[in-house]
């Protein structure tokens, strides 16, 4: 088996506060915003 798309999904207490690091720390570029509870970055992560 081949995976061709592998996107990691990480559970967090405050998706708020985690889409915060990644996008101010860490420099990762936000794509969709689900309201608040869901995160999906141009780089592939999703919280």
């Amino acid at each position: 088996m081949h995976l061709k798309n592998c996107i990691p999904v990480l559970f967090v207490k405050n998706a708020v506060i985690s889409r915060d690091f990644y996008v101010k720390i860490l420099g990762l570029t936000e794509i969709m915003n689900n309201g608040d509870m869901n995160f999906l970055f141009k780089e592939g992560l999703s919280i």
